[in-house]
């Protein structure tokens, strides 16, 4: 089918839907001249293993809560208001 893939005797061709970062993929079933963009950290979207909107995950930041001991997300003081209820 490809050179060296597929068919009866070798392993089969890469896709962009397989599971692993393999042929020109830049990541896992993304990236490279032919699978769709990767996923990013900043892309707004919550895609790959994100937990939240380009927060969490294996790769990015952890997402904001109300006990990180951080003012991030939509609160307007530490751990509080926003989506925080204290």
């Amino acid at each position: 089918e490809g050179i060296d893939c597929g068919g009866a005797v070798c392993s089969s061709c890469p896709t962009c839907s397989d599971g692993i970062g393999n042929g020109e993929e830049t990541g896992r079933d993304c990236g490279g001249p032919i699978c769709n963009p990767c996923a990013t950290c900043n892309d707004g979207i919550q895609n790959q293993d994100e937990d939240g909107v380009d927060c969490g995950g294996e790769i990015c930041p952890a997402c904001p809560t109300c006990s990180d001991g951080i003012q991030n997300g939509n609160e307007m003081g530490l751990d509080c208001g926003g989506n925080c209820t204290a």
